[in-house]
């Protein structure tokens, strides 16, 4: 098999499913999505999403049917406004540190804290002019 065959097949192989596959199938959850890589329909759809302007699914971890409907639920279970979920915890947590710091910051972290959150900080937010100070767990008491 030449070179470039082998290479469309090993990229392609098991993305196609049968008429049997593709009949719908009603269920009360949305389908769960195994994807990393999404296809866009054409080119410019791409450079819509580089520029964060596509408002379909750009990224395989990150906005799949089951996760919106987990972040719809959500919203509407705890009357709220928005409900974002991510794929980890550490994600959840250097996200919402980004958001809500800036440079001259001054943040208050207990010392018993999630070992990654404690790297993330010491690491990445201090190069950010981010300062953390960690406290006593027990610092309430």
């Amino acid at each position: 098999m030449p070179l470039k065959g082998i290479h469309t097949k090993l990229a392609n192989s098991g993305s196609q499913t049968s008429k049997a596959e593709a009949s719908p199938v009603r269920t009360i959850n949305p389908p769960v999505h195994h994807a990393s890589t999404v296809l866009f329909e054409n080119y410019a759809d791409l450079q819509a999403a580089a520029r964060g302007e596509y408002h379909g699914v750009s990224y395989g971890t990150a906005g799949l049917p089951v996760q919106r409907a987990f972040e719809n639920a959500m919203t509407e279970l705890e009357g709220g406004a928005f409900t974002k979920a991510f794929q980890s915890g550490i994600n959840a947590i250097t996200t919402a540190l980004m958001a809500f710091t800036r440079s001259g910051d001054h943040i208050l972290v207990v010392d018993n804290v999630y070992g990654p959150t404690r790297r993330f900080c010491d690491r990445t937010l201090s190069k950010f002019g981010v300062r953390t100070e960690y406290l006593p767990s027990a610092v309430g008491a």
